[in-house]
C-alpha cells in the first residue's frame, strides 16, 4: 500500500493528520514539489491533498483522477463565507469558490455541519466523516488552569482578511475590541493575532506560543471566525465571534459581536456565562465537530480503505460518529439549580390554578345571583306609577 501526500505549502500541514500518517500500513511519501513525477515513480494507491488551491496540487490530483487513482482531500478548519466565496486567491486565480468544484474524489468532514454543507454542494456520496485528529489529540492532554483574574484570549485566523472590504471591517472591529479591553483594567487580554494586525493595533502578539497553553489560562475567547473559536468551545470556554459584516454564517457561534455597542452586553455574559447559553454553545459545537475522540482512527481507516480500492475490494465505510459529551460539572450544577427553580415555579402556578379552578363555579353562581338581583331591582324601580294587574 503506497500513499502519496501532496503538501505544496510554505508550512507543511502535517498537523492535519495528527498521528495518522505514522499509523497507516504501507509506505507514505511526501511530495512538496514533484507530485506529478511521483505518480510514475512511486505509483501510489492513494493521493492525499491538504490544500485544494495550489495549481500544482490541482494538476497532480486531476492526473491521479484520470488514471483511476483514488484521491482524498483532508479538510481542516471551519467553513467561512469570505474564505469560500470572496477569497481573492480563488476568484482571481482560479475563477471559482472554495471546493466548488471539488477536485478530489473524496473529502473528509470535521463535523455534521460541514458534512451537510458539502452534501448541499453536491458531494454527499464523497464525504468521509472524520473530525479533526489534531484537536482530539490536544484535548486528551488538556488541563485547565483557571486564572486568578479574568483573562480574555483575542485570536485571529492565520489569514486575517480575504479582500479589501474584509480587511477594513476586521481592522475596525479589532480596534473597537482593543479600545474596549484597554478601558477595563480588570481584564487581562492576551493577543494571539497575526503579526501584521498586531502592528496596526499597537499590541504585542503571542502567536508563537502553544495555543492550548493559552486556552488553559483563559476565561473567554473572542475573535473573527476561526477554528480556534471551536477549539476554545471544545475545552469549555465561552467563545464570541467578532464579525461586523452581514455575511451568511456557515459556522454558528453562541455569541456574536456585530458592532461596537455589542461588546458590553456580550462581555457581561462571556465572563459570567448563563447555563442555557453554554448549553447552546455545546450543541453548536456538537454540530461543528465530531468529538468522540476517534478522529485519528477514522482518518487512518479512510486512508487505508481508499488505498485498498486501487488493488481490490474496499472495507465497509465507517459509521457516522455520534457526539454524546457530558456537560461540564459546574454547568451541570447550575443547570440543576435552574431546573429546580423552574419546577418550583410550575408547582406554584399549578397550585394557584387549581385553587382558581375549584372556586370558579361557586364564584360564577354568586356573580349570576348578584346580577339577577340587580336586574330584578332595577326592573321594579322602572315601573310607572299606578301600574298593576288591574289597569
Amino acid at each position: 500500500m503506497r500513499i502519496l501526500v501532496l503538501s505544496y505549502h510554505t508550512k507543511p500541514k502535517f498537523h492535519h493528520f495528527g498521528g495518522a500518517l505514522a499509523r497507516v500500513r504501507g509506505e507514505v511519501r511526501i511530495a512538496e514539489t514533484n507530485g506529478l513525477a511521483l505518480l510514475d515513480e512511486f505509483r501510489p494507491d492513494l493521493v492525499v491533498a491538504v490544500e485544494e488551491t495550489n495549481p500544482a496540487s490541482e494538476i497532480c490530483v486531476a492526473e491521479a483522477n484520470r488514471r483511476g487513482i483514488p484521491t482524498l482531500y483532508v479538510l481542516d478548519g471551519i467553513f467561512e463565507w469570505r474564505h469560500a466565496y470572496e477569497n481573492e486567491r480563488f476568484l482571481s486565480g482560479l475563477g471559482r469558490a472554495f471546493l466548488q468544484p471539488l477536485g478530489c474524489r473524496h473529502v473528509t468532514a470535521p463535523g455534521p455541519s460541514a458534512a451537510r454543507t458539502l452534501a448541499a454542494w453536491g458531494y454527499a456520496e464523497r464525504v468521509v466523516p472524520v473530525g479533526l485528529p489534531r484537536v482530539d489529540a490536544a484535548l486528551r492532554e488538556f488541563r485547565r488552569e483557571p486564572p486568578a483574574a479574568p483573562s480574555v484570549l483575542v485570536v485571529t485566523p492565520n489569514q486575517w482578511y480575504f479582500n479589501e472590504p474584509h480587511r477594513v471591517s476586521v481592522l475596525r472591529a479589532m480596534r473597537d475590541l482593543t479600545a474596549f479591553l484597554a478601558a477595563r483594567p480588570g481584564l487581562n487580554p492576551v493577543y494571539r493575532v497575526h503579526p501584521e494586525l498586531a502592528g496596526l493595533l499597537g499590541v504585542e502578539t503571542r502567536l508563537g506560543e502553544p495555543l492550548y497553553g493559552q486556552l488553559a489560562g483563559a476565561s473567554a475567547v473572542v475573535g473573527p471566525p476561526t477554528t480556534v473559536l471551536l477549539e476554545a468551545m471544545a475545552v469549555g470556554l465561552p467563545a464570541a465571534c467578532l464579525d461586523y459584516q452581514l455575511k451568511p454564517a456557515l459556522t454558528a457561534f453562541a455569541w456574536t459581536v456585530g458592532a461596537a455597542e455589542h461588546l458590553e452586553p456580550v462581555f457581561e455574559e462571556l465572563l459570567n456565562p448563563p447555563p442555557n447559553r453554554m448549553a447552546h454553545q455545546r450543541a453548536l459545537l456538537n454540530d461543528a465537530l465530531y468529538l468522540d475522540g476517534g478522529a485519528e482512527d477514522r482518518l487512518v481507516r479512510a486512508i487505508e480503505n481508499l488505498a485498498a480500492r486501487a488493488g481490490g475490494p474496499a472495507e465497509p465505510a465507517p459509521p457516522v460518529p455520534r457526539n454524546e459529551p457530558a456537560p461540564e460539572p459546574a454547568d451541570l450544577e447550575r443547570l440543576r439549580a435552574y431546573a429546580l427553580s423552574l419546577e418550583r415555579d410550575v408547582a406554584l402556578w399549578k397550585g394557584n390554578y387549581a385553587r382558581l379552578a375549584s372556586a370558579f363555579p361557586v364564584n360564577l353562581m354568586l356573580w349570576l345571583r348578584r346580577s339577577l338581583k340587580r336586574l330584578a331591582g332595577s326592573g321594579s324601580r322602572d315601573d310607572p306609577p299606578g301600574a298593576g294587574a288591574g289597569n
